[in-house]
């Protein structure tokens, strides 16, 4: 809640909207993203972080670091999508430099990271390509 009052106090006319979101479920990331929709009617930038770091838990984490940036990302792209209403906008996924430079001791973890990389590599020439091709 701290943070939350902070961020009120430096952007006082700036709206806030809190939602707490399990990325791992992908209903919920598609209600997340319609909810925020109807409260700011467009979206500019998607910074997706969400991570877990427990090999012990292999599903938890693959849905979690993998597949909840997946479609957290997807969604982004269309709530930003022109052809949906959108005005464009940037998204920003983190990952680790363990995805890049392998640890031994969490391969689950560390291969989560290595395709949160690849994933965003493969959009970004994706979309490009798209939009090309478009005009």
């Amino acid at each position: 809640m701290e943070e939350i009052v902070c961020l009120r106090a430096a952007f006082p006319n700036q709206g806030l909207l809190l939602i707490k979101m399990d990325v791992s479920n992908s209903k919920g990331v598609d209600a997340t993203y319609e909810e925020i929709l109807k409260a700011f009617e467009k979206l500019d930038i998607v910074v997706n972080v969400a991570g877990l770091f427990n090999d012990q838990n292999i599903e938890r984490t693959l849905l979690v670091n993998l597949g909840g940036m997946i479609n957290s990302s997807l969604n982004a792209m269309k709530a930003m999508s022109t052809e949906h209403g959108g005005h464009g906008g940037i998204i920003c996924n983190m990952s680790s430099v363990v995805g890049l430079d392998p640890m031994f001791l969490v391969p689950v973890y560390a291969a989560t990271k290595a395709g949160i990389i690849n994933f965003t590599r493969c959009m970004g020439v994706s979309f490009i390509l798209f939009i090309e091709c478009k005009h």
